[in-house]
């Protein structure tokens, strides 16, 4: 039978309080963004990955079927906002006729603070 050891729980509490604060510290996310992705712990959209060579920073974002036109990118400081919108599916498609929706439509912001300043 296990023993129940209190300072492990306490260590397990403190671990997970530090990554809440962590989490809604000064560089977060604003705490009124609505989910673009359902779920009780909904990932960032779009999904990224950023990286930088000698001579330039890059940034890849995943955002299947959104539309170029509607992407915004803007550097303020060491702070890069992505906005822009997708789109409902093609054509006259009811909400009340789908079984299942899991791709999300909708408006989206996601803002990635960099360990730099970058000249837009």
């Amino acid at each position: 039978m296990a023993t129940w050891n209190l300072w492990h729980t306490l260590e397990t509490v403190r671990r997970e309080l530090d990554r809440v604060f962590d989490d809604s510290g000064p560089h977060a996310a604003p705490a009124f963004r609505t989910a673009f992705l359902p779920g009780r712990a909904a990932r960032q959209y779009p999904l990224t990955n950023f990286y930088e060579d000698k001579d330039a920073v890059y940034l890849e974002a995943l955002a299947p079927d959104v539309d170029a036109a509607t992407l915004e990118l803007s550097v303020v400081g060491n702070t890069l906002s992505i906005s822009g919108e997708q789109r409902r599916l093609a054509g006259e498609v009811h909400p009340e006729a789908f079984h299942r929706s899991e791709r999300p439509t909708g408006q989206f912001v996601r803002q990635l603070h960099l360990s730099m300043e970058v000249d837009e």
